[in-house]
């Protein structure tokens, strides 16, 4: 306190004057006199030490006190990514969910109004089952169930408890819907039959592999015998399938109608992998500039988007610079550009296509 200490100095000088005065004459200072500057001197050493612990004891709780806010700071804006993340994946679901039915629907349109009415078997499980109701009258979608699900069974452990779940009610729908709704060509023209059908049946099938699901058919059987032949390919097995079955349906429905299956076959797998890749792709940034670590604060705060940064070394420089790794989607590339420009206009920037980014903020990982 600035006025104890100016009292208890003016104190010190008036001893110290007085000393010398008595000095100089001779005489002693009293003993009651050294008391009392005893006294004075142990109660402000006493006030000074209790100051200071009393100083550190309050600056140690106001540390505590920060360290306890931050924490809570921490544990709060971890709650709410958290929070954030648990929205993103029930919206996520639900877009799948929502992406899965509408996959189905448009499936049940290919085989019910151009495939199944033109005698057209463009492989898969439904294929076959097309050619089954032509030769027994078992409708197609009851017997695409009884051949699915016994390959369900015993692919249920290798595809993962929830993919399969989803899976096996997608084929169940599928089914049922085969069977709701009435049969009847749109078309007679074969060739029209064949392109359109494919086409939506491509579109169709792209959907529910992109809601996170299958219908099952033919790719469980070739994982099956896939792992009794591992020497075969899982291309080459499930192609030898497909082929058998519309060479079957070639036998039934004669050999023209084989070769509209096959045409069929091959434009719903390419528009299915053509889709796949076109709406499932991301950005892959790799920026790299002195301001690194504003421009990742940024991209991670307005963007809500994961950045990784990678020790790099420059070889014509000699510098040692970190380099920021950034996957977003393509409609967030425009905005990082636009922070990068703003943060540091001189960056390197690289950007690429990843045709399949699996994890968070993306789709999810592929059960094994």
């Amino acid at each position: 306190m600035p006025g104890f200490s100016g009292i208890f100095y003016a104190y010190v000088l008036l001893n110290v004057t007085l000393y010398r005065k008595l000095k100089r004459k001779g005489e002693r200072m009293p003993e009651f006199i050294w008391l009392i500057i005893g006294a004075v001197v142990g109660i402000a050493l006493g006030f000074v030490v209790t100051r200071y612990l009393v100083n550190a004891s309050t600056k140690r709780a106001a540390q505590e006190a920060e360290s306890v806010v931050n924490d809570a700071k921490r544990q709060a804006e971890t709650l709410r990514r958290e929070a954030i993340i648990e929205a993103k994946d029930e919206a996520l679901k639900l877009k799948q969910d929502a992406q899965a039915v509408l996959g189905l629907l448009l499936m049940m349109v290919s085989y019910n109004y151009f495939f199944v009415p033109n005698q057209i078997a463009p492989g898969g499980v439904t294929g076959l089952a097309t050619v089954i109701y032509y030769l027994w009258g078992i409708p197609v979608g009851l017997m695409s169930a009884v051949i699915n699900i016994p390959l369900f069974l015993l692919s249920w452990k290798r595809m993962g408890t929830s993919f399969a779940a989803r899976s096996l009610a997608s084929m169940l729908l599928l089914s049922l819907f085969l069977d709701l709704f009435p049969s009847f060509a749109l078309t007679e023209d074969n060739l029209l039959a064949t392109i359109t059908g494919g086409a939506i049946l491509g579109v169709g099938l792209a959907l529910v592999l992109m809601g996170n699901a299958t219908t099952g058919g033919t790719d469980l059987a070739a994982a099956m015998i896939q792992r009794a032949l591992p020497h075969l390919s899982f291309g080459v097995i499930l192609l030898v399938i497909e082929m058998c079955i519309v060479t079957f349906s070639g036998f039934v429905f004669g050999a023209q109608k084989a070769l509209y299956a096959a045409v069929s076959l091959f434009l719903t797998s390419r528009l299915v992998d053509m889709l796949q890749e076109g709406v499932a792709s991301s950005r892959l940034f790799f920026i790299i500039s002195p301001k690194s670590d504003e421009i990742a604060h940024r991209i991670l705060i307005e963007l809500d988007r994961g950045v990784t940064t990678l020790d790099g070394h420059g070889v014509y420089s000699g510098e040692d610079k970190q380099v920021i790794f950034s996957v977003v989607s393509s409609k967030e590339v425009h905005s990082i550009k636009k922070i990068v420009h703003e943060v540091d206009p001189n960056a390197f920037v690289v950007l690429t296509v990843a045709n399949e980014t699996m994890g968070e903020g993306f789709s999810r990982l592929m059960p094994k």
